[in-house]
This record gives structure tokens, sequence and C-alpha cells, in this order.
């Protein structure tokens, strides 16, 4: 028999897999040889090693991984055999959920109109991809992921961090920041008066 800790488990997060070894039949543990656990594979000569245990006293093999991929797949735990006792296999179908990801993404300080463009920056998740940057209000984004904020009128400006997904991540909530925009202020010149 075969069984898992957490079905579905998610991508990053440690499963352990479960190999009950016992005598056709009768039902008592085999005490002797080892279970190798294979991933993917249409039988025990196939699929990827995940990694071969021996059997304890009451017969069971304890595998831990967490390097499966997001995504199903076909855990195979196959005994072989030694001590009088033939080979035999147990299969399950593991499910690993795609990971979350979050965006750090501190908060921005109140600007001036006419003050000159700056740069945003953010920490994204495991997935790798960039934290793209939008802009809306009295503002523009630009360069390079949208990171450079332009100030175009007084009022106010809010920021949004994105980040997209992959195979083993999902895209991260957005995170926004807002800031005020202050008025420039004017300076008049007014010459002196002759008498």
């Amino acid at each position: 028999a075969l069984g898992t800790s957490v079905n579905p488990s998610v991508f990053g997060n440690s499963v352990t897999f479960t190999a009950t070894v016992t005598t056709t039949g009768g039902g008592f543990p085999v005490t002797t040889g080892s279970v190798t656990f294979r991933d993917g594979g249409a039988s025990c000569a196939t699929g990827t090693v995940i990694g071969t245990v021996a059997v304890n006293a009451s017969g069971v093999a304890t595998q831990m991984t967490n390097a499966l991929a997001a995504g199903s797949h076909t855990i195979r735990a196959c005994y072989g055999g030694g001590g009088g006792f033939d080979p035999s296999s147990a299969s399950l179908l593991q499910n690993v959920d795609q990971a979350p990801q979050v965006i750090t993404f501190g908060a921005l300080v109140d600007k001036t109109y006419l003050d000159p463009p700056f740069l945003v920056s953010a920490t994204g998740g495991g997935s790798g991809n960039p934290v793209t940057f939008t802009a809306v209000g009295n503002c523009t984004s630009g360069g390079v992921n949208g990171a450079t904020i332009t100030i175009t009128g007084a009022g106010f400006c809010t920021v949004t961090a994105n980040q997209a997904g992959n195979a083993n991540y999902l895209p991260a909530t957005p995170v926004s920041r807002s800031f005020s925009i202050n008025k420039a202020p004017q300076t008049i010149t007014f010459g002196a008066l002759s008498n």
C-alpha cells in the first residue's frame, strides 16, 4: 500500500510518501528489502527516482520530497523483493498546486508638481519574473518594467506593482501604493518702483 501525507500539496512544500509492504493474503509486515519511490513512468523500470529506503520492522518505508513541480504526478513505490519475498509495487496520483507569490512594495512619499521623475522598486516572489508597475492619477509610468514615475500635475498618484506567475507559481496579488502631489510654488518678480 502507498499513502501520502497531503494531497494536493503545494510546490516547494514537503510531502511524505509512506509505503507499507505486507505478505500476500496474511497481511504480515515484510521487514527485509527496500522500496524505491519513483515519479512518473509506467513501471518500476521507468520514471525519476525520488529515493530508496529500507523497510523498517513494521514493513514501512517513508520518503519525503519537496522537489515535485506543480501538476499531477504518478508516484510509484517499488519493493525490490528479497529474503524469499517477491517484488511488488503500488502507485498513487499526487497533485501539486502552484505556490503563491507575495510582492513587498514599500510606501511612497508625497511629491510636488515639477519634481523630477523617480524610480520605484519592489521585491517579488519565487517565479523570477520581473515586478512591473502601472500608474493612474496625475502621473505616468514608463521605462524598464514601468518603474519610472513621472509627475504630470498636482493631485494624487497610485502606483501598482504586479508579478506574473509561471508553471510553479501563481501570479502575485497586485500591491498598490498612493501618494499626494502638492501644487508647485510660484514666485512673483516685482521690480522696484521709481519715486
